[in-house]
């Protein structure tokens, strides 16, 4: 079971520079709701889109 889950102000608070990997074809959470979004949170944050994966691991 999937549940919802929200970190926006704990990403809000990190101040060291971030790398967001996330799969574009992620079916659980999608690209454009989760990776994309994230990383404009982070000051430093700069994103790595996988296409074609669910995700990067």
């Amino acid at each position: 079971m999937v549940t919802r889950c929200t970190f926006h102000d704990d990403l809000k608070q990190i101040d060291i520079p971030v790398l967001v990997m996330h799969g574009e074809d992620d079916q659980i959470c999608p690209f454009p709701m989760t990776g994309a979004r994230s990383v404009k949170l982070h000051k430093q944050g700069s994103l790595k889109s996988c296409p074609g994966l669910p995700s990067p691991a």
